[in-house]
């Protein structure tokens, strides 16, 4: 019947028949065998309007069936180095679905030669109609160079720009859109203006909320499940899928493989992340159904354990090998509190892609575990390992209803940081976090401060009142006793008293710091202060330089005339002007979080010892 010819189609085209498991006796361990012979192709020059065949896709299963197509037209150039033929997708099932994600790379035969795969198609379109990459630039993958330049990796010269800076890290207030946006940025382009490129994301093991952040992000995405399929279904129509994150928690986008030649795959028709060079888990994958819908149809897709690695990610398709390998690091979440729960999940380690997948599982660890939302606060400890670089252990508390969205977008910007930074490549080889979670918000808020007096001298004691207010309490009152430094210029001079991240992100403000290696961003990470620390801070105008992201402030004119011009756009690796000094003068551990930020402008006059010590001289 129609399972019978689907078979003798795919036997016949696509000559996989005589490959089966024999082909992968080298991965398996059976024994060597010949590799079929590449199958034959049909330019697109050949190809004319009217011109009927077919294509080959995974509809339930693991098994390709067939749908036919009609040739509209061809559109050459659309970008550069860009043509499609456009099809008419016909058949019961095609007619009813349109392009579905997940059919990206589905091949298409015309007089049984391969022409090329489905890449996009038209949401919200009457007819099934889709775009089709032909398979001769598909085939100029296996001859574009690897980047070995970073093992494992994109390399760095493709690497873009944190989302957030060292000094947004330090006040711990990350935008709640930050792991939609950084998804956002992962989403494929297509040939056309409003059309849709046809890869399903899928994902399992995270919870509701995670999932609307992903939809959000990607477009759509849809649930999935672990099977136990094999290499033997990466043939041409077979689903494969490219894996960002494995373990409790599993993140992929899953397309269709176009051809095969030994351990080579082609699939997609179109980049999945547009890197180039890089190293992304390949796996195949077990189609449960496909779902029609009036806006974009899709694939519900199982995938399967990791066998292989996506090499390259062209504009025309990726490329991926069986038995080889990409790198992935270990993520580990505690959470800790009224219950209790571990995850684990591997990493791809791909800069581009790595710090969101980061932040999904962080904040699906707390949404499954326990809760992401209602008042509560959060305790949050880290921990990054770093090759070739010291480790970055970090601690910061959030506090209010969005204080777990923040826990995770905090470690989601450290990591994006790190990974994404212009100054030197960085790669993470495991995260530890832990997360103490409590269901009731805790922190006070800081109102004011008065100091006993305001007019001082250099080396004095200053006794502060600080006037704080309990979430839903009453009113108190905490005192702070400052030495001030010895060496004050005499002039104004201001206090800054609050939470660590609030004076950390305001000292930044005062005292810019532009670390000019990793070591040093990481040292200043390390610097930053909780909002469960008291934290004085004091400032007074003082010419000085920051070199090298060091702030050496109080330099004569003479000295700061060595280090020749200022940084501007012409010279950025100069010194920087300083016109402020801040000095931090205490902190204090505090049981529970504060917030706020408060200031106290004193005069230093000049020391009565200095003047009696004039007079006698």
């Amino acid at each position: 019947g129609e399972r019978t010819e689907n078979m003798r189609d795919i036997g016949r085209v696509a000559q996989v028949t005589i490959v089966g498991l024999a082909l992968w006796s080298g991965v398996l361990g059976l024994g060597a065998v010949q590799a079929a012979p590449e199958v034959p192709t049909i330019s697109i020059d050949e190809v004319r309007v009217g011109q009927k065949g077919y294509g080959l896709t995974v509809f339930s299963g693991t098994e390709p069936e067939r749908f036919e197509v009609e040739v509209l037209g061809v559109m050459r150039n659309v970008n550069p180095d860009a043509s499609f033929i456009l099809v008419k997708l016909l058949g019961a099932k095609v007619e009813k679905t349109g392009v579905a994600a997940g059919m990206s790379g589905s091949p298409v035969y015309f007089e049984g030669r391969l022409a090329g795969a489905v890449a996009f198609g038209w949401p919200v379109a009457e007819d099934a109609v889709g775009g089709v990459t032909p398979i001769s630039a598909m085939r100029n993958l296996p001859l574009l160079p690897l980047d070995a330049s970073v093992a494992g990796t994109a390399s760095a010269s493709r690497q873009g720009s944190p989302i957030l800076g060292l000094a947004e890290i330090a006040q711990a207030t990350p935008p709640l859109d930050l792991l939609e946006r950084k998804l956002r940025a992962l989403v494929p382009r297509s040939g056309f203006d409003g059309t849709s490129p046809s890869i399903a994301w899928s994902a399992a093991g995270f919870g509701t909320e995670t999932l609307d952040v992903f939809r959000r992000g990607l477009g759509s995405v849809t649930p999935s499940g672990s099977s136990t399929v094999g290499v033997e279904s990466l043939i041409p129509g077979g689903a494969i899928s490219a894996v960002l994150v494995d373990g409790d928690y599993r993140v992929a986008a899953t397309g269709t493989v176009t051809d095969r030649s030994g351990d080579r795959v082609l699939a997609f028709g179109h980049p999945f992340l547009g890197l180039g060079p890089v190293r992304v888990p390949m796996a195949p994958a077990e189609v449960v159904t496909v779902f029609a819908s009036q806006y974009n149809s899709f694939k519900i897709a199982n995938f399967g354990p990791i066998v292989g690695a996506i090499d390259q990610d062209r504009q025309s398709a990726i490329q991926g090998r069986i038995g080889a390998t990409a790198p992935m690091f270990p993520f580990t979440i505690k959470i800790r509190g009224d219950r209790e729960g571990d995850v684990q999940v591997r990493v791809a380690a791909v800069p581009e892609v790595a710090a969101g997948m980061v932040g999904g599982a962080a904040i699906s660890a707390l949404e499954s575990t326990t809760y992401s939302g209602g008042p509560q606060s959060i305790d949050l400890w880290a921990r990054f390992r770093l090759k070739g670089y010291p480790e970055l252990e970090v601690r910061q508390t959030f506090d209010g209803v969005i204080a777990g969205g923040q826990a995770a977008s905090h470690l989601l910007s450290i990591a994006d940081y790190l990974l994404q930074n212009d100054i030197e490549p960085v790669e993470i080889q495991s995260i530890e976090a832990e997360v103490t979670q409590r269901g009731i918000a805790r922190a006070a808020t800081l109102e004011a401060a008065r100091a006993d007096r305001y007019q001082v001298e250099a080396g004095e004691r200053v006794h502060i009142d600080l006037d704080f207010v309990a979430r839903r309490g009453a009113p108190f009152r905490k005192s702070l006793d400052l030495e001030l430094p010895k060496n004050l210029p005499v002039g104004r001079y201001s206090i800054l008293i609050g939470d660590g991240a609030s004076v950390d992100a305001a000292r930044l403000q005062i005292e810019p710091r532009d670390p000019k290696t990793v070591a040093q961003a990481i040292d200043q990470m390390r610097g930053y202060h909780t909002r469960r620390e008291l934290v004085a801070v004091g400032v007074f105008a003082g010419a000085g330089l920051a070199v090298d992201g060091v702030p050496m402030p109080q330099l004569p004119s003479s000295i700061r005339s060595m280090f020749g011009p200022v940084a501007g756009p012409g010279n950025p690796s100069a010194a920087a002007p300083l016109r402020s000094v801040a000095t931090v003068l205490r902190v204090e551990p505090q049981a529970d979080p504060i917030a706020g930020l408060v200031r106290i402008d004193l005069e230093v006059r000049k020391s009565s010892g200095e003047g009696q010590l004039g007079r006698q001289r």
